[in-house]
């Protein structure tokens, strides 16, 4: 029973509508973010740092640009903007992914050849308009300085408190603006921390629920309870993976069954050097590491690196 509860949502329609939007818009832009230095090293023949930097202009505007989605989406509406996104990106793969071709017709006065082909200027101009269209994903955007209630929840029942709790109010109502009145969100994925929890623990839909995943701005996290347990809202902790998912992974390194790539290790005060290595692109082919609290290399358990501590 618990598995097939878990499977239900799979039977609304809509659900595979956003899981795709979701597939494409960051799945996709992060796949192609990814290969895009090692195509451009391959068919083109440039040099890895030219590669990396093109790659780079194309992942510039998923960073830069989110915010302007959000303001075409309140402008003109969400759903003209998805499509908008998906013409557009399906025009540009279409032309990106198309090889060098070379035509023969038969013509009237003998064969007409020519060709067809895709130079680096094309490539790149055409794959950063990719990422810029891919990157107006975003429903609706709130500047957070338009309102007042961030920072530790006031002493309940006083004055702060009472000034506080309009202000998330007021915060609440703008998402209202986006979502439809009386549609909170039923889910509040908490990076900040200390500053937004509070406004987060009380703006989330009654059964809804608050997941953090660290604390930017500090740890100690502050909320009207009150509004947690009689609106049966949940919390959640997330470290990229639940409890016995995050344990088989460190299992596999123990048993050393999975491969970092690892090419060089840096001592904690050698970081500054490693950072030159990155800006130089001297750093060789695989992943850096830096010892955190461990005293050498080939220590697989924290119990090895406190034995070798003491």
């Amino acid at each position: 029973a618990s598995a097939w509860m878990q499977l239900e949502p799979l039977q609304k329609l809509q659900v595979w509508r956003f899981a795709t939007y979701y597939f494409f818009v960051f799945g996709g832009f992060v796949a192609l973010a990814s290969y895009l230095p090692r195509f451009y090293v391959g068919a083109y023949g440039l040099p890895l740092a030219t590669a990396g930097m093109l790659a780079a202009a194309y992942s510039m505007p998923g960073s830069v640009f989110r915010a302007l989605g959000g303001w075409m989406s309140d402008k003109w509406g969400a759903r003209f903007v998805m499509y908008l996104t998906f013409i557009i990106s399906l025009i540009c793969l279409f032309i990106l992914s198309y090889p060098d071709t070379r035509y023969i017709v038969s013509g009237i006065n003998g064969p007409i050849e020519f060709s067809f082909g895709i130079g680096v200027p094309l490539f790149a101009t055409l794959s950063i308009g990719l990422g810029f269209v891919m990157s107006l994903g975003a429903k609706g955007v709130l500047n957070r300085r338009d309102f007042k209630c961030w920072g530790q929840l006031p002493t309940v029942n006083t004055p702060e408190y009472d000034t506080w709790f309009a202000e998330a109010r007021k915060f609440g109502k703008a998402i209202w603006d986006i979502t439809g009145k009386g549609n909170n969100v039923d889910m509040v994925f908490e990076h900040p921390g200390e500053s937004t929890f509070p406004v987060s623990a009380l703006i989330c839909k009654k059964g809804g629920m608050v997941v953090i995943c660290a604390g930017t701005t500090g740890f100690n996290c502050t909320f009207d309870v009150r509004y947690m347990w009689m609106h049966q809202k949940r919390l959640q902790g997330s470290h990229f993976a639940h409890l016995k998912q995050a344990s088989s992974a460190n299992q596999l390194m123990i048993e050393r069954r999975l491969d970092p790539c690892m090419s060089e290790v840096f001592e904690w005060a050698d970081i500054p050097a490693a950072h030159m290595k990155m800006m130089h692109n001297q750093h060789k082919p695989g992943n850096m590491a830096v010892l955190v609290q461990a005293p050498k290399t080939g220590l697989r358990t924290l119990e090895d690196a406190l034995d070798a501590r003491r």
